[in-house]
């Protein structure tokens, strides 16, 4: 009995290659939570203080907890700005929870491995697009209006049919570095973890890097510029030093050129 209650706030879903069972919530409830410098252990994305587009017609958004494996028991609690908290539920074998009919505002989900007892709570703010506001995607969308953010790939069929545009299938993150004076810069696809982009920042700045969103935890390594929706994201980055800054880039001293003197 206590089974079929369970489905009723679950649900499987159609698998798809990367997770092998979802599960579908119903929400309620926000809660503050202070940035700190721990990576998270069981949620790869969304990540802590990450932002999500309103895109359903009614006016909400749905997005998916991505989980680092598969849990024999995880459990998820939502709170939503302004409501109370909604109960834990609980899912067997699940690798990702979906999340649906969120509504704009600033929310908070606590997951929690029943096994271990271990925790995880991200911060996500629900917005919804400005009017005319292209929102990209991986995928080629119809333009309304004359202008789309830069950098994308933009279609313009010569038969008269509506622009269309999309996230490149690779772009160039720059990130400015004060202490190098400088831009680090990479290529960037869809696929590409934030373990690799940080290394190859270690190695350019000669410190060690972890990235994260401003004033929230950093990200899970293994999580993809998808998962972040890095490319609409990119200039919300931040970068912490565990370690230190890096050391300042060293600056060049060009002596005067003097006349030569006359005999």
């Amino acid at each position: 009995m206590a089974h079929r209650s369970l489905l009723r706030h679950f649900a499987a879903a159609p698998a798809r290659p990367r997770h092998t069972r979802r599960a579908l919530l119903s929400l309620a409830a926000i809660h503050a939570t202070r940035a700190d410098d721990r990576r998270p252990g069981l949620v790869v994305a969304p990540a802590d203080g990450q932002r999500v587009v309103v895109t359903e017609a009614d006016g909400t958004a749905s997005l998916s907890l991505l989980l680092a494996r598969q849990h024999a028991k995880v459990c998820v609690t939502a709170e939503l700005e302004g409501r109370a908290p909604a109960p834990e539920a609980c899912l067997d074998n699940a690798d990702s929870v979906d999340v649906f009919r969120v509504p704009p505002g600033t929310h908070r989900f606590t997951v929690r491995d029943a096994a271990t007892d271990a925790t995880d709570a991200v911060r996500v703010s629900v917005v919804a697009p400005a009017p005319g506001e292209f929102v990209p995607s991986r995928e080629w969308r119809r333009v309304v209006g004359d202008s789309v953010p830069a950098g994308l790939d933009v279609r313009l069929p010569l038969d008269g049919a509506d622009k269309e545009a999309r996230i490149p299938k690779r772009w160039r993150l720059q990130l400015y570095v004060e202490a190098k004076l400088g831009f680090f810069r990479r290529d960037v696809t869809a696929d590409t973890p934030v373990s690799a982009i940080e290394a190859d920042l270690a190695k350019w700045s000669g410190a060690a890097a972890v990235l994260s969103f401003k004033d929230a935890r950093p990200f899970h390594a293994s999580a993809t510029a998808a998962d972040l929706d890095l490319f609409s994201r990119r200039n919300e980055l931040d970068i912490r030093w565990p370690n230190g800054p890096p050391p300042p880039r060293e600056r060049r001293v060009v002596e005067p050129v003097r006349a030569a003197s006359r005999p």
